[in-house]
């Protein structure tokens, strides 16, 4: 990402916001993937925050460990296979050892099961994990689309929970 203002950023992420809570209102009750990339992971959380505080549809989140081998193994683990409605986000694809393999299994696993889950599934991704998946899930890729890309502020802190001056409120500064 070039060098952009925080005007020019805070522009761009509401548009992203609204594309996002518009896909989601969209595929309500209906199987399908989207992807979410920001390059700081620490702000996939904030962003969901943000998305919960402007979007009607319930809004459950994952977060993958480590140790994780199959992305559907883990949304059984934590009995969300079957949401009813909303949507389901999942955090911590960065931080997966056996990346390659997940995302392998998980392209495989998606095409499997086509009624899992019954809702829109929102993988939250940095560059690096796109890049990841063009090379081993490219299916899952391409039925995704083009990824919905947030922009981070340059910080050297992860952006607060609880501060109405954080650095994510300058992402967002605007109306909604």
């Amino acid at each position: 990402m070039a060098n952009y203002s925080p005007g020019a950023i805070a522009l761009h992420n509401r548009q992203s916001m609204k594309l996002l809570s518009s896909l989601l209102h969209k595929h309500q009750q209906k199987r399908s993937l989207i992807l979410a990339c920001c390059n700081d992971v620490r702000w996939h959380g904030a962003i969901i925050r943000k998305l919960r505080a402007h979007c009607t549809l319930p809004l459950q989140t994952i977060q993958l460990p480590h140790s994780t081998r199959s992305l559907y193994g883990e949304l059984h683990s934590q009995g969300m296979t079957h949401p009813t409605n909303g949507a389901l986000m999942v955090l911590g694809l960065d931080a997966i050892a056996a990346l390659n393999r997940v995302l392998l299994a998980f392209e495989l696993e998606y095409q499997t099961y086509p009624d899992t889950p019954p809702v829109p599934l929102v993988l939250w991704v940095s560059d690096r994990v796109m890049g990841k998946i063009s090379q081993f899930a490219p299916l899952l890729e391409q039925q995704a689309g083009d990824p919905i890309r947030f922009w981070a502020i340059a910080s050297s802190t992860a952006p607060s929970k609880t501060s109405a001056s954080s650095p994510l409120e300058a992402c967002f500064a605007g109306e909604m």
